[in-house]
């Protein structure tokens, strides 16, 4: 490509050239002796442009591609300035552009005629000293056949005149071709006097074929035998896959080390102070080994340090780090980190951004900055093109194929759009970018369209465009909830959408779709609790049902209680009923009748709050709260003004009140209840509260200090001629006392 790229430019030079030359010709000369010029020297200028370009070249990669040229003209006076090229002692940098030149001809299937003419130069290049420029040497040598090439080179590495790098230069010839004469020339290197030359030919032929060191000369001699029963292109295949193994065990090899080191670090990094952390982390930032680097990223994600002196800087040069992993962990970093303020250099770095996946990462990054920068409350003063710019980023890719990198424009878009700012032509524009995006993924059934549908239904409930978004979206969320889309995601954010664009719409909708019965949990969540906010008594039916069950039970209950908060004292002391004959649900309808009690004394409902209060008392009685058995007591209590309805209310309670004036010790009340009843002639020997007291009485948990002070509260109760008979329980309760004082005997044995 890079190739390709070269010879473009050499070529718009020479175009230049001749334009440059034209407008510098003389005005008066004849037109058709100027264009005959002109024709006459372009063979010329071309190849002074492409020889001056090949020896004095200032990168490798034009050099590359002015030799790329010349050879691809393939005429004789293009070779002449080759040969001359890969002859130049004193330019290694031209003859080994030479040779790569000819290596990828031969891959591109490009010939300059004949190449024989540069198999000598090319075997004259292998002697050269320098070991880099024999490799690539030894490395074109590829386009000729063995048998072309054997005899010269078998003569030099057999000789033991020949200098020793050549010699080793001359084994890699023979290390790099299939062909099995170039395998026997190896073998043969093994009987050499030079321990040097048996080492490079053991080497050679272990790289090659992956026999160790060491192997006698029969066994290499066998395997000789077998490849000679192959052709060059099956031995070439074995070869690269076994090279291919060993790269694998290699590369295994490296990891394996990595994860060593790697592992050491974090055991230097982990008991570290806050501060020591930070220091450490800058530190390994500026190795120079991208795995080092990659792991002082990783850190940082989890522990933040954007006060750190030059964190910034550090992370600013890792966007343009040479290894795409850093550059794409880098952008990630700075994703978390906007209070660094780096829009200004990712929107640089993203416009010089080759690699498509960084590029994303890094415009997330910014999206992050600019949403960050442009938020109330910002310190950060960012140019408004930025932002302007990050957007059109954004709507751009919106439209690209990739669902995901889609995805990552909406998701920016939505962002910047809740932040306002924007003209209203402006807004509405990328409200419908997003819209259409939408519809595109929905024709296809993409795999998105529940994420893009989220981001619209953000966009009506939060941020400065959500009426315009509303307005926009809404027939959507509609349409879709009732074509029930499969995708739970696409329902869930269609609930929310019109939830969000129009709450007091949306509840009539939900109940004509049944979606509280809906197959996702998300959308019947939805559906409960917005039945909370502007739900009516219609709604407690199905939502009652839910009360028990896993999962939604707890939002059923608290909508139901925010829609009977919304209804008289009656319909909640109604529910509280229903509720109270469901054993699995009983416990609930306290808090429905602490709400309908307070409705009632607002309503000055006397007899319904007296009957709710009993029912309260009850409820806690049941639950063993005692406190608020006789709270509730005190305030029925406190009612009984000689109204019938409050009489009746202290009666049904009074088992209830003896019960927790004797669990909290309250004698005195205790003997009051009994009074009372007394008075009213409403107690007999078989009362149930008189079954409690002796309960108490007899109880071995009761202490004997307790029973004396009940006893005494209770004698000090006055009674009439008729009720004689409450004398002689107290002796009797006396009795049950003084028989507990008498120690129990003691069994024999």
């Amino acid at each position: 490509m890079r190739a390709g790229q070269g010879l473009i430019t050499l070529l718009m030079g020479l175009f230049l050239s001749s334009v440059v030359w034209s407008a510098g010709a003389d005005v008066n000369a004849p037109v058709l002796d100027a264009e005959k010029a002109a024709v006459e020297d372009e063979g010329s200028r071309q190849l002074r442009i492409y020889g001056d370009s090949l020896l004095h070249g200032v990168t490798d990669a034009i050099r590359l591609d002015a030799a790329m040229g010349l050879l691809i003209r393939k005429d004789p006076a293009a070779v002449d300035i080759l040969l001359q090229s890969l002859s130049a002692q004193d330019n290694p940098m031209a003859r080994m552009a030479v040779c790569r030149a000819l290596i990828r001809g031969r891959s591109l299937g490009t010939a300059a005629g004949s190449l024989d003419v540069f198999l000598m130069p090319l075997i004259e290049t292998v002697k050269n000293p320098d070991a880099l420029l024999a490799r690539v040497a030894a490395e074109s040598l590829l386009v000729f056949r063995f048998d072309q090439i054997a005899g010269p080179l078998s003569e030099l590495v057999q000789s033991s005149a020949t200098e020793k790098q050549v010699r080793l230069n001359v084994i890699y010839v023979f290390q790099i071709r299939p062909e099995p004469e170039a395998l026997r020339n190896l073998i043969e290197l093994l009987n050499d006097p030079d321990a040097e030359i048996v080492r490079a030919a053991e080497l050679a032929l272990q790289e090659s074929f992956g026999v160790p060191m060491g192997t006698s000369k029969e066994v290499w001699n066998k395997i000789l035998k077998d490849l000679e029963q192959k052709d060059p292109t099956e031995i070439r295949r074995e070869r690269l896959l076994r090279q291919e193994t060993r790269l694998r065990e290699i590369q295994a090899e490296r990891d394996r080390w990595q994860k060593l080191y790697l592992g050491a670090l974090d055991k230097e990094f982990e008991p570290l102070d806050t501060t020591a952390k930070t220091a450490y982390l800058l530190e390994r930032l500026g190795t120079d080994m991208p795995a080092i680097r990659l792991w002082a990223l990783d850190k940082l994600q989890r522990y933040p340090a954007e006060s750190a002196a030059g964190l910034r800087d550090k992370l600013l040069m890792l966007l343009s780090d040479e290894n795409r992993r850093v550059r794409m962990a880098t952008a990630g970093v700075l994703s978390t980190m906007s209070a660094l303020n780096p829009a200004e250099k990712l929107i640089s770095r993203y416009k010089e951004e080759t690699d498509p996946q960084v590029a994303v990462a890094i415009f997330e990054a910014l999206g992050e900055a600019c949403f960050f920068a442009f938020s109330p409350g910002s310190k950060i003063t960012l140019p408004a093109e930025i932002k302007t710019q990050t957007m059109q980023i954004a709507e751009s890719y919106t439209s690209k194929e990739d669902s995901e990198t889609a995805r990552k424009g909406v998701e920016v878009l939505r962002k910047l759009l809740e932040l306002d700012g924007l003209t209203p032509k402006e807004n509405e524009h990328y409200l419908r970018v997003i819209l259409e995006r939408y519809t595109a993924e929905t024709q296809r059934k993409g795999p998105i369209r529940g994420e893009l549908l989220t981001a619209m239904a953000r966009l009506c409930g939060q941020g400065g465009l959500k009426l315009e978004a509303g307005k926009l979206y809404n027939n959507v969320f509609v349409e879709t909830l009732r074509t029930y889309d499969e995708n739970n995601l696409v329902r869930q954010a269609a609930a929310t959408g019109v939830v969000n664009a129009d709450k007091t719409a949306a509840m009539p909708l939900f109940r004509e779709l049944k979606l509280q019965s809906d197959g996702s949990p998300a959308v019947r969540l939805i559906v409960i609790e917005l039945a909370g906010q502007v739900g009516t008594a219609d709604d407690l039916e199905w939502l009652s049902a839910l009360l028990g069950s896993n999962g939604q039970s707890e939002s059923a209950w608290r909508s139901i209680v925010a829609i009977l908060q919304r209804q008289d004292a009656g319909v909640i002391a109604n529910w509280a009923g229903r509720m109270e004959q469901n054993p699995a649900i009983a416990g609930q309808a306290v808090e429905l009748l602490e709400l309908a009690e307070q409705k009632a004394a607002a309503q000055k409902e006397e007899s319904l709050l007296c009957d709710l209060q009993v029912r309260l008392l009850k409820g806690y009685w049941n639950k063993g709260q005692y406190e608020q058995v006789v709270v509730y007591r005190d305030k029925l209590a406190r009612k009984d003004g000689g109204k019938e309805y409050a009489q009746n209310a202290l009666r049904q309670t009074d088992n209830y009140a003896i019960e927790a004036y004797l669990q909290l010790r309250q004698f005195t009340q205790t003997a009051a209840v009994i009074s009372e009843r007394l008075k009213r002639n409403l107690l007999t020997q078989t009362s149930d509260m008189l079954e409690m007291i002796e309960a108490y009485f007899v109880s071995e948990k009761t202490s004997m200090e307790d029973k004396k002070t009940l006893l005494e509260a209770l004698a000090e109760v006055p009674i009439n001629s008729e009720q004689s008979w409450w004398q002689e329980k107290l002796e009797q309760w006396r009795g049950l006392l003084t028989l507990s004082t008498v120690p129990k005997p003691v069994k024999e044995g």
